[in-house]
């Protein structure tokens, strides 16, 4: 970073015809991420470089969206700014979203932020994320907008462990917390990418630590109609005669609280037996033992059996 703020510095100083604005683009879409990730280090020496590059004289020709970077971040107070202080720069760098420019870039360093593993990083990046979200959550248009952004995230980031594990963590909560319900009420497809996505990241996966961030997201997608509950469902139950214990346990009490919390996961008069089923089975027991149960709680819940991959060794059958 201190080599891409120097280079640029002296072509400013020397040859400001040289920085085009892909150049500037750029040198301001990777500040902004490196802004935004995980490493307080990092993110202070990014956000200082932002700072001075931002005012610089003389000026750094081309930069995207400048007038509204100098309202975000005024000169008077930046050089007060600890830029590595989780609590005082997400709220500032989150309003980048709304320039279309530093969209990708804002979202894809929140990502490794929201979904990580530190609590202070994940509490306040976490909270000026929804914080900004809840504010346009009403706006079909721009949590379109938004949607798609994360959409591509997930897509150039497939199998990237670095980005798409705090991604379904990260997904999972704006999930939960209803950022997304919008989709729920209206007709998107958004919510069946989402899904089809996480699908393509687990496969073949055998990571714990993976396929438990997915099955989070597949428990918050059942808040969806239709072919999206229904899928949701279905890998769930998948899950619950996994391979590993660990799997079907957790599966099976992340799916009791999803049966609890939203509706029309199961009918009434079949609520109490998926419950107790759910709840009371063994689930770390051999799988001879639990798949009966499992395909029962198939029958309960009106989705068709999960059929064995008898040629595979290792399946989550």
């Amino acid at each position: 970073m201190s080599a891409l703020h120097d280079l640029t510095i002296l072509a400013v100083n020397s040859e400001p015809k040289l920085v085009t604005p892909d150049i500037t683009r750029s040198v301001f879409c990777c500040l902004v991420q490196q802004a935004c990730e995980k490493i307080d280090r990092t993110r202070g020496h990014a956000g200082d470089l932002f700072g001075k590059l931002l005012y610089h004289e003389p000026p750094v020709p081309h930069v995207p969206h400048k007038k509204e970077l100098m309202e975000i971040f005024p000169e008077a107070g930046l050089w007060l700014l600890n830029w590595s202080i989780p609590a005082k720069t997400f709220p500032k760098f989150v309003q980048l979203i709304t320039l279309p420019t530093y969209r990708y870039s804002i979202l894809l360093g929140m990502t490794v932020s929201v979904g990580g593993l530190t609590e202070s990083l994940v509490k306040h990046s976490g909270a000026a994320l929804h914080s900004y979200l809840r504010t346009v959550s009403k706006n079909r248009e721009t949590m379109q907008v938004l949607a798609g952004a994360l959409k591509q995230i997930f897509k150039d980031h497939q199998k990237v462990d670095r980005v798409s594990i705090p991604f379904l963590k990260m997904l999972e909560q704006l999930l939960a917390s209803g950022c997304f319900e919008i989709f729920a009420s209206i007709e998107s497809s958004l919510p069946m990418e989402f899904l089809l996505l996480c699908k393509q990241e687990i496969n073949r996966s055998k990571d714990p630590q993976k396929l438990m961030a997915s099955a989070d997201v597949f428990c918050s997608l059942l808040q969806f109609p239709g072919e999206t509950k229904k899928k949701s469902l279905l890998q769930l139950l998948i899950f619950m005669c996994h391979v590993y214990p660990r799997i079907r346990k957790t599966t099976a009490n992340k799916l009791y609280e999803a049966v609890v919390t939203y509706d029309d996961i199961v009918s009434d008069e079949n609520m109490d037996e998926v419950l107790t089923l759910l709840s009371e089975t063994k689930w770390d027991e051999d799988l001879e033992t639990v798949r009966p149960i499992r395909n029962q709680i198939c029958d309960l819940l009106n989705i068709a059996r999960p059929i064995r991959k008898k040629a595979v060794k290792e399946s989550s059958e």
